[in-house]
Order: C-alpha cells, then sequence, then structure tokens
C-alpha cells in the first residue's frame, strides 16, 4: 500500500487515499474530460509507472524513448513501405489521415490511422523466423488490449498487388460521412 503522492493530490486525489497493485489514483486530464480512473487491465493506453517518484501515467503514443528510432525507420523505409504510404498520405484512404512509423507503447507500427484506431502492417522476412513471429504476437495482443486493430500484408503483396490490398483497407475503414 502506498500513500498518493503530492502532485495527484493536487489534481484532486485526496492525500489519504492508498494504493495497491489492483487500483489505480483518479487523474484529472489535460483535455476538460472531467477525471479518468485510470486502470491497468482495462486500458493498457494508460499504463502505470512505478518507482521512487510515486505513482504517475506513462504517455504510450510517441514517446520520446522511441522518437529517434521512428526518425531512423521513416528514413529507411523498405520499397514495399513506400508503395504503401503513396496511397495513405494526404487522406488520399477516405480521408483518414495516417501516420507513418507510430509509436504505440513499446512497439513502432508502420501505419497508424488514431481515428479509427487501425494499424496496417507490412511484414517483410524477419517477421517468418521464430523469434519474429514471438515479437509479432506479443505486439498484437497489446495492440488489441489497447483498442486498435491491426491489418497485416507481406511485403511481395504490397509490391505485386497494389490494387487489391489498396481494397482490402478500404474494407476495412468505415466510411466518412462527406
Amino acid at each position: 500500500m502506498k500513500k498518493v503522492p503530492r502532485f495527484l493530490a493536487q489534481r484532486g486525489v485526496e492525500g489519504g487515499v492508498k494504493l495497491d497493485e489492483k487500483s489505480s489514483p483518479l487523474f484529472s486530464t489535460k483535455r476538460g474530460l472531467g477525471r479518468v480512473k485510470l486502470d491497468e487491465k482495462s486500458s493498457p493506453l494508460f499504463s502505470i509507472k512505478r518507482g521512487l517518484g510515486g505513482v504517475k501515467p506513462m504517455k504510450i503514443f510517441n514517446n520520446k524513448i522511441t522518437k529517434e528510432r521512428r526518425r531512423e525507420l521513416r528514413k529507411a523505409q523498405t520499397d514495399s513501405e513506400a508503395v504503401l504510404w503513396r496511397i495513405l498520405r494526404n487522406k488520399q484512404m477516405g480521408g483518414y489521415k495516417f501516420f507513418r512509423q507510430y509509436g504505440v507503447g513499446p512497439y513502432i507500427v508502420d501505419f497508424y490511422c488514431p481515428l479509427v484506431k487501425v494499424v496496417i502492417e507490412v511484414d517483410g522476412g524477419q517477421h517468418y523466423s521464430e523469434e519474429g513471429l514471438k515479437h509479432d504476437y506479443k505486439r498484437e495482443k497489446f495492440l488489441k488490449e489497447s483498442g486498435i486493430r491491426v491489418i497485416r500484408f507481406n511485403n511481395l503483396d504490397v509490391l505485386n498487388n497494389k490494387e487489391e490490398v489498396f481494397e482490402s483497407i478500404q474494407k476495412e475503414l468505415p466510411q466518412l460521412p462527406l
């Protein structure tokens, strides 16, 4: 059992409230939505960081830890990622805004649309090794628990069947009203 740190007490959480491994304090949000109860099990999007500073919410989208690696990946994209990016960029896919090499938790996804919480992954040969399959399983589990859908394509499919890939993505995305 831990007491709530001072920074939480200033945000409306009583200083005498105690935390255990199962409960989380109430945090006020920056966007004025009121207080939101953070629960590690129900929402991994707001993971809890425990340490010397007490309990703090961690930012999981585009965190600073993965920033440099995301930049490197954008500069050194594969041919299939470049082909798919030409289709997804500038809201060409049904008006949806996609980001490439986007950070979600400890992972970096190829393409992400926050409006509908969809990730599009382009898999190369490294994804089919035993180690790659295990990593992809853990990553996909994390994304699904976060409420994010994952659509996967093979590199060769993107390069050789652009139209089919385009149609598959369009089927997965709901139509936006004009």
